[in-house]
């Protein structure tokens, strides 16, 4: 198995989890299941990058596939909208 250093993942779980995210990112969230992993960026107000990540879905949680590096900028974000 090879681990990958710089890459990260962040859980969102919930019954709202989806719902939530579809109008935060630039994907169709319902596209994401356990056979099927999307990419999606995130952007700011004014349409301007911020993070992309792959995404999928497990056992009825989400899964944010991310640079290491921005991890804790991405939870920072999606809590301000939580």
């Amino acid at each position: 198995m090879l681990t990958l250093l710089n890459r990260s993942i962040i859980e969102l779980s919930g019954i709202d989890r989806k719902n939530f995210l579809q109008g935060l990112i630039t994907n169709d969230i319902n596209k994401a299941t356990e056979k099927n992993l999307i990419f999606a960026a995130m952007l700011n107000a004014q349409g301007r990058f911020l993070y992309d990540f792959f995404i999928f879905e497990k056992d009825e949680k989400l899964f944010l596939d991310c640079f290491a590096l921005r991890r804790d900028e991405i939870i920072q974000k999606l809590n301000f909208y939580k």
